[in-house]
């Protein structure tokens, strides 16, 4: 699956209420395909596990912003539901079989810890 900045993006009010302002910044480039490493649903927004630059660290980023253009998944994701009464907020994750069996992967990645962005990275290159 492949994702590129939309020429307008605007965020939704969700992004809004979820932490995004209005003087948030993106650094993707216009007119280039980002690769999507992960799909989430967190706290009723979606979301994609993007790279925002050669070399960066992958975060989560409002769907909303983005317009896919190859929207075909890599046959080897997996998918689990975790519910909407989930404490964490992750209600839904597809992507790659650590970032869907494990929350605490998934917020070990978003809060950068070494053993899980190593994992990712392992990911990426192949």
């Amino acid at each position: 699956m492949e994702v590129q900045l939309k020429n307008d993006p605007k965020l939704s009010d969700l992004s809004y209420k979820l932490g995004y302002t209005s003087k948030t910044k993106f650094d993707f480039l216009k007119h280039v395909g980002y690769l999507v490493f992960g799909i989430s649903i967190w706290n009723s927004a979606l979301q994609y596990l993007l790279i925002e630059h050669e070399g960066g660290l992958p975060s989560w980023y409002p769907a909303e912003i983005f317009s896919c253009f190859d929207m075909s998944l890599p046959y080897n994701w997996y998918h689990k539901f975790y519910g909407y009464e989930n404490e964490t907020g992750i209600i839904s994750v597809w992507g790659y079989k650590e970032l869907v069996e494990s929350q605490d992967y998934y917020i070990g990645l978003q809060e950068r810890q070494a053993e899980d962005i190593n994992i990712f990275l392992k990911h990426i290159t192949k």
